[in-house]
C-alpha cells in the first residue's frame, strides 16, 4: 500500500514538515526493501550459476576420461537429467515470480487500501494473463469490491440535486426549498 500526503492529512498529520519527514522515511524504506530484494535475487542467481558451472565441469571431466566405466557414464546421464530438472524447476519458479509480481503491481494501481491483503485473497491459479503477461483481474477485483468493500477507498459522491439552498435564521441552509423551522426548537421539543 502506498502512503500519500492526503492519507497522512486524513490521519491527522497537519504539519508539512512532519509530512515531508514521513514521506522521506517511507521512500527510504521502500528503496531499502527493493535493494534487499534485488540483492537476494542476485545472490540466488549467482548460486545457481555456480551449481550449473560445477555440474557442467564434472560432465566434461567425465566425458574426456577415456577410461570411463559404465558407472561414470551412468553418472553423466544422471547429472544431465538433474541439470534438465533444475532448469525446468528454475524456469517454472521464474514464471511464478513474474506472474506474482505482475499481479502485485496491478493491485497497486487500483484504489485498494491494502494491496498486500488484497493479494492474499486472490487465487493465483485462477488468474488469467494476456499475451503481454498482464493479469486480467477486472472480474476478480469487482467481486472483491462487492464482497469486501472495506478494502477499497470510497469515492465521495457529489449530490446531483439541482435545488438551491435556502437560508434560514437558525443555522446552515437546507437543500430543499422549504424551511423546517428552527432546528434548536426542534431539538428542545425532542426532550419534552
Amino acid at each position: 500500500m502506498s502512503v500519500t500526503r492526503g492519507m497522512l492529512k486524513d490521519a491527522g498529520v497537519t504539519e508539512d514538515v512532519k509530512i515531508d519527514e514521513i514521506m522521506d522515511a517511507y521512500s527510504r524504506a521502500i528503496g531499502s526493501a527493493k535493494a534487499q530484494g534485488e540483492s537476494d535475487l542476485k545472490s540466488e542467481n549467482e548460486s545457481l550459476r555456480n551449481q550449473l558451472q560445477e555440474v557442467n565441469q564434472t560432465i566434461e571431466e567425465l566425458k574426456n576420461n577415456e577410461t570411463t566405466a559404465q558407472e561414470a557414464k551412468d553418472t553423466i546421464a544422471q547429472l544431465q537429467s538433474q541439470l534438465a530438472d533444475k532448469d525446468e524447476e528454475h524456469e517454472a519458479q521464474r514464471l511464478i515470480d513474474k506472474q506474482t509480481f505482475a499481479v502485485q503491481l496491478a493491485l497497486k494501481d487500483t484504489d485498494t487500501l491494502d494491496s498486500d491483503l488484497l493479494f492474499s485473497l486472490i487465487d493465483m491459479d485462477k488468474v488469467q494473463f494476456d499475451e503481454n503477461g498482464r493479469p486480467q483481474l477486472d472480474d476478480t477485483i469487482q467481486s472483491l469490491r462487492e464482497s469486501k468493500p472495506y478494502l477499497f477507498q470510497t469515492q465521495a459522491e457529489e449530490p446531483t440535486d439541482d435545488k438551491s439552498p435556502s437560508i434560514v435564521r437558525g443555522g446552515n441552509p437546507t437543500a430543499g426549498s422549504e424551511s423546517e423551522g428552527d432546528p434548536f426548537e426542534a431539538a428542545m421539543n425532542m426532550y419534552k
